[in-house]
């Protein structure tokens, strides 16, 4: 080859090569991207700092090459690896600084011993408690989660993989292998139109791949191999596992629109009243949620303003604005949702992406089950608490008509039919025969009963309207109209005598199926061991790192649980004490400016603190393009 061409060769040679080098960067980035999702800042100034190389490469390659076309051509594209790099550079910023949520010790909120979490499928546990995991991890407490199912329902193949799935999630929070239970059962059944709940007790059934017995993928602790496939093993194997944690907290799901759900629900709660029953000093704090609402099948709602939202109660497929509702979630009625405990996520989940968002980071672990991710994070998690001090779990009863043993077993939903597409009629409960009945319950031993719980049927269209409740010491105390879809009516006995039973009579009811649905009686008010107070917006939103909008007016209350303690905690802003107003409290923050919120208890002590920003334009129009573009880049 001449040297003129050799010489015509050397710029598109040149070009190729800034070609090239631009192609390795950018997928040298992406891939350190991938790994490990921006979440460190040398990598973000790393991608800056490859910019000024790639131009003076670019510059260096253009005055050697006499500006031939394709080097030119090569530039050009190394300077669009350069912007590129520049927006991938300035999100993973933003992404990992773009949050500062203020630091407030929640170590006693979250140390609760040792926990179990008890699911029926292989990523439920991520639906129920990502956000707080780890803030439980981090107060040192010991978390165990139950998995009642195999992760067969795809196919045998397919429960390795859900397997590595679960190990995967637990490494992500440091959770100890062998506090990985699998109860081994079926997570569908031959035939689809029947669930294993409502066979017979001693009724083996045939799971959807095949299996008949117990079993699991290497890996995970199987609590019993080889277990024939019947409600009473299942039950058995709940009460087994319950009994050789012994936690002090329980979260399980709770009666939703899956059949998977809705039986491990009710066998979890038959369970636990076994243990209840032969161990009455036990006391769990025991919590029950929705792993589909407000979770998976949630709004897809991720910074669809400039703050996180809450959960969101949905009724009817749609979703209720706060007061628009009648605050009752759409698969159980007899939760309400002004009663609901709201847990504080962990700071880690409340970025402004996806990037670096430990919740995102969690649901990802389970890319089997395809979450939709917009769905899946919020500010809060939300649960409901069921006191597990019952007198009349080992009492007993006797109506004039109905089964009476149902009125006081801890289930208050249950369904003949957990396959239904909408489970109701639900079929648990004391129904008399006729529209008025009578129920008597015996105590184990005398006790003096301070208060009375009384359930509903959670069916609205069945409805206990009046009655009496007859002491055994002979005080009478009148049954007024229950509230309609079983949330507890609670009423006081005012009566230190002991007792040895009670006795309902229902004067009048409506509906054919009207009746009581649970009743639970303690000797002294049931107290929750959980107390806490968050700040919340005009939206009922949970308020950490909380941008103001550019007016710069905020309002916010306190939401406290137990519910209507804001009278035990104070508010001190930039300026000093704050006063509330009907309960809400104002503040004005100036543009580009931020101050401190911070609610301290009756001792004192720091129980929130919230961060307000009047963000500028710039940085607003800037988070929204990252948000735009988030999706498609994580």
């Amino acid at each position: 080859m001449t040297s003129t061409e050799k010489s015509e060769h050397q710029p598109a040679a040149r070009g190729n090569g800034v070609i090239g080098v631009v192609v390795v960067t950018l997928f040298a980035a992406l891939l350190a991207r991938g790994v490990i999702h921006i979440r460190y800042n040398w990598l973000c100034w790393l991608l800056w700092g490859l910019i000024p190389l790639l131009t003076a490469f670019g510059m260096f390659r253009w005055r050697r090459s006499g500006k031939a076309p394709r080097t030119r051509r090569g530039l050009i594209a190394a300077s669009a690896a350069g912007l590129v790099l520049i927006a991938l550079g300035t999100w993973g910023y933003l992404a990992t600084n773009d949050y500062r949520v203020p630091e407030v010790d929640r170590t006693t909120l979250y140390a609760r011993g040792r926990v179990l979490v008890m699911v029926p499928h292989q990523d439920d546990d991520t639906n129920l408690m990502a956000g707080l995991t780890e803030e439980l991890i981090r107060a040192d407490s010991e978390v165990y989660i139950v998995f009642a199912t195999n992760g067969d329902r795809r196919g045998v193949k397919n429960a390795p993989k859900r397997v590595r799935e679960v190990l995967k999630m637990a490494d992500f929070y440091g959770i100890p292998h062998d506090h990985i239970y699998y109860l081994g059962y079926a997570d569908a059944w031959q035939p689809e139109t029947r669930d294993l709940y409502n066979a017979g007790e001693d009724e083996a059934m045939v799971g959807y791949s095949g299996a008949t017995e117990t079993w699991a993928p290497e890996g995970v602790t199987l609590l019993r191999p080889g277990r024939s496939y019947t409600k009473r093993h299942w039950r058995e194997d709940m009460t087994e596992v319950i009994r050789r944690i012994r936690p002090d907290m329980m979260v399980c799901v709770d009666h939703d629109r899956h059949p998977g759900h809705r039986s491990v629900s009710c066998l979890f709660e038959e369970a636990l009243a076994e243990v209840l029953r032969t161990e009455p000093d036990y006391r769990p704090f025991v919590l029950k949620g929705f792993a589909y609402r407000p979770c998976w099948r949630a709004p897809k709602d991720f910074y669809e303003g400039e703050n996180l939202r809450s959960s969101r109660v949905v009724q009817d497929g749609d979703l209720k604005a706060p007061g628009d509702c009648d605050g009752r979630m759409d698969e159980v009625s007899y939760f309400s949702w002004e009663q609901r405990l709201r847990w504080p996520v962990s700071s880690r989940g409340l970025t402004h992406y996806m990037c670096g968002n430990s919740m995102y980071e969690a649901f990802q672990c389970y890319k089997f089950q395809h979450p939709t991710y917009p769905s899946l994070p919020n500010g809060d998690k939300v649960m409901w608490w069921r006191p597990t001090g019952n007198l009349l779990l080992r009492a007993t009863s006797k109506a004039d008509s109905g089964n009476a043993s149902q009125a006081h077993d801890f289930k208050v939903v249950d369904s003949a039919d957990i396959v239904a597409t909408i489970p109701r009629p639900f079929d648990n409960g004391w129904c008399p025969d006729t529209r008025v009945g009578c129920i008597e319950f015996t105590l184990a031993e005398p006790k003096r009963i301070e208060e009375i719980w009384l359930y509903d049927h959670p069916d609205p269209a069945n409805r206990v309207l009046s009655g009496r409740i007859f002491l055994s010491s002979g005080k009478e105390i009148p049954l007024p109209p229950l509230p309609a879809g079983g949330e507890p009516l609670v009423l006081r006995t005012d009566c230190s005598e002991l007792q040895t039973g009670f006795r309902i009579e229902i004067t009048q009811s409506a509906g054919p199926r009207a009746g009581l649905a649970e009743v639970e009686a303690y000797e002294s008010t049931p107290i929750s061991p959980v107390s806490l107070v968050k700040a919340v917006d005009e939206n009922d939103d949970f308020m950490y790192d909380y941008t103001v909008p550019k007016d710069g007016k905020v309002k916010f209350r306190l939401y406290t649980y137990p519910i209507g303690r804001q009278a035990d905690y104070r508010v001190e802003g930039p300026n000093g004490p704050m006063q509330s107003i009907d309960g809400w409290y104002t503040l004005q923050v100036k543009p580009g400016e931020e101050c401190l919120v911070t609610v301290l208890d009756h001792e004192g002590r720091i129980a929130d603190r919230v961060r307000l920003y009047n963000a500028p334009g710039w940085l607003r129009y800037l988070r929204r393009f990252y948000r735009t573009i988030d999706p498609l880049l994580y």
